[in-house]
């Protein structure tokens, strides 16, 4: 069994944080990880890492979809 205690307040983040303000913390407070708290009880270890992972995902899909947008043809006008 693992107890997880906070010694600060805002040091943990809930499963339905905004990730904003969890980049926040992690900014503020200087640290590296937070324990995902719900319940009462923590369910897991958010990471800056795994912030940056979504972040890569995220801009990977954009670029794919910004490539993808150039690339097609416009659309034909009405009656052409």
């Amino acid at each position: 069994m693992v107890v997880v205690r906070r010694a600060d307040r805002g040091r943990d983040a809930t499963a339905d944080a905004e990730l904003a303000s969890t980049i926040t913390t992690f900014l503020i407070q200087r640290i590296s990880y937070l324990p995902v708290v719900e319940d009462g009880r923590c369910c897991g270890v958010l990471t800056t890492t795994d912030v940056m992972m979504a972040f890569q995902c995220g801009l990977f899909l954009l670029q794919r979809d910004s490539e993808r947008a150039t690339t097609k043809e416009a659309p034909a006008a009405i009656g052409t």
